[in-house]
C-alpha cells in the first residue's frame, strides 16, 4: 500500500510533468507561429519587390498614408498637387467673399487621369459656371479632392478630414461603379493599395484576407459574374451604409450634396445592350433616399458610341475613364442639373 506522502509526491510529479508538457506545447506553437510569420513577411516583401517594378515608379508622386484606412495619398506639392495632396491650385481655407465653392470628391475619373488639366471635369465645370452672371457671386470655385484608385471608404475620409474644412456651398460626389471595392483586398486601384499597405502582423492579415475572400464567395453566390454587378450585389449593405453616411454627414453640416453616377464604357456593343442600367436605377434611388440629388450621366452618354467617349490604352478601350469630349458633355450636363435642379440660385446667363 502506497503511503500518503508517496502519493502526494506522485501527484506533484504528475502535475509538474503536465505543466512541463503544456509549456513545451506552447513553446512549440510559438515557434511555429514565428516561422509562419517569417514566411508571410518574406512573401509580402517579395510581392512588394515585384510591384516596385510597376507601381513603385509612382512613389515620386504618391506615398503611404499615416492613416492606415486611407492606405496611400498623393505627395503634397509634387506632380501638380497642392499643399493638401490633390491636383490643382492651393485654396484659401477661409472662403473669400463672393465665392461660391464646390468641392468634388472622387477617384481618377474626377481627377482627370489621362487628360490635360484643362480637360478635367472639375476645370470644365468651373469654366461653365463662371460664364453665368449671378447676383451676389463674383466667381465659382470647383475644388477637386480626388485620388486615383480611391474607393468609397477612402473618399469618406477625404470628406470628413479635408473637404468640410473648406466650407463648401455644395459637394459633388463622383461615383464610379467600382467604388465599393476594398482598397487592398480587391485590385481596383492598379495594386496601389497592395503596394502601400503595411500589415502590422502578417499572420493576422493572412487570416483576415482569407476570411474576406470566404465571405465574398458566400455573399456572391447568387450574384452575376460581371465585376461591377458582383460588387454591388455582394456589398450592397455597405454601399447603402456609405451613401447614407455621406448624406447624413452633409445634412449635419448644412451642405447640399449631388451624387453623380458615371457609367462604364462597354468593350463590346453600345449602350442599347448596357447591362448595368438597373444598377443605375438602384443607385439613383439610394442617393435620393439619403438626401443627395442624383445626377446620372448614363442618359448623356447612351446616345453615343462608347468608343467615341472613352480613353483608349494599349490594351484597348478604357472602361472607366472618359475622354475630353465626354468630360465636356458631363460638365455641361452637371451645370444644367445644378442650375435647373435648384442647387444653385442663378440669374440669367
Amino acid at each position: 500500500m502506497q503511503s500518503p506522502r508517496c502519493s502526494r509526491r506522485s501527484e506533484a510529479g504528475n502535475a509538474k510533468s503536465f505543466l512541463s508538457g503544456i509549456g513545451l506545447s506552447l513553446a512549440s506553437l510559438l515557434v511555429c507561429l514565428l516561422v509562419v510569420e517569417g514566411v508571410l513577411r518574406w512573401q509580402h516583401q517579395r510581392n512588394i519587390d515585384e510591384l516596385s517594378q510597376s507601381v513603385g515608379k509612382n512613389e515620386v508622386c504618391t506615398r503611404r498614408s499615416s492613416d492606415p484606412d486611407l492606405v496611400y495619398e498623393i505627395r503634397p506639392g509634387q506632380c501638380g498637387a497642392n499643399a493638401d495632396g490633390y491636383l490643382g491650385p492651393d485654396y484659401a481655407l477661409q472662403k473669400p467673399a463672393g465665392v461660391f465653392r464646390i468641392v468634388m470628391i472622387g477617384d481618377s475619373v474626377a481627377m482627370g487621369q489621362g487628360l490635360q488639366p484643362n480637360e478635367s471635369l472639375g476645370v470644365l465645370l468651373q469654366n461653365e459656371l463662371n460664364l453665368l452672371k449671378v447676383d451676389g457671386i463674383d466667381r465659382f470655385e470647383v475644388m477637386v479632392m480626388a485620388v486615383s484608385g480611391y474607393s468609397t471608404s477612402q473618399e469618406i475620409i477625404v470628406l470628413e478630414n479635408n473637404a468640410l474644412r473648406y466650407s463648401p456651398d455644395l459637394l459633388v460626389w463622383s461615383y464610379v461603379l467600382n467604388d465599393p471595392a476594398h482598397p487592398v483586398y480587391h485590385n481596383a486601384n492598379g495594386a496601389m493599395g497592395e503596394y502601400y499597405y503595411k500589415p502590422g502582423i502578417h499572420l493576422v492579415d493572412f487570416v483576415q484576407r482569407r476570411l474576406f475572400q470566404l465571405r465574398e464567395k458566400n455573399l456572391s453566390q447568387a450574384c452575376e459574374e460581371e465585376f461591377h454587378l458582383l460588387l454591388h450585389c455582394a456589398y450592397w449593405p455597405e454601399v447603402e451604409s456609405n451613401v447614407r453616411h455621406i448624406g447624413s454627414t452633409l445634412q449635419a453640416e448644412g451642405v447640399p450634396g449631388v451624387f453623380m453616377i458615371h457609367p462604364i464604357f462597354p468593350h463590346t456593343g453600345g449602350y442599347d445592350t448596357y447591362p448595368l442600367e438597373g444598377l443605375h436605377v438602384r443607385l439613383r434611388e439610394l442617393a435620393q433616399g439619403a438626401g443627395l440629388a442624383p445626377v446620372d450621366l448614363l442618359p448623356v452618354f447612351s446616345p453615343h458610341e462608347p468608343a467615341n467617349l472613352a480613353q483608349h490604352t494599349a490594351d484597348g478601350l478604357d472602361p472607366w475613364h472618359p475622354n475630353a469630349k465626354a468630360n465636356r458633355m458631363a460638365a455641361g450636363y452637371l451645370r444644367a442639373a445644378l442650375q435647373h435642379g435648384g442647387h444653385l440660385t442663378l440669374g440669367e446667363g
